[in-house]
């Protein structure tokens, strides 16, 4: 069974939404530097320069998602553990 073909007004919306600026959700298992700093009790420095490493070398899948941050909405990298096939 095939799935599902989008249709041209799914993408029109999809493009639409992502011009608009727009926060998005962010799904589970995504994470920030700064949220994985709290989790692991380390500082945000050493944090970012762990998951860069990771994502380096294919550990770690990086994402950028539109967030609401204060005044504005921003993307900001999230990281997720890669899914082993």
């Amino acid at each position: 069974m095939k799935a599902k073909q989008p249709s041209a007004n799914d993408l029109l919306d999809r493009l639409r939404a992502a011009q608009s600026g727009a926060a998005e959700k962010v799904p589970h298992g995504w994470h920030t530097t700064r949220e994985l700093a709290v989790r692991w009790n380390l500082s945000e420095s050493h944090t970012r320069k762990l998951v860069e490493k990771g994502a380096a070398t294919g550990l770690l899948e990086v994402r950028k998602f539109r967030t609401q941050q204060t005044t504005r909405v921003l993307a900001i990298p999230h990281y997720r553990e890669r899914p082993t096939p």
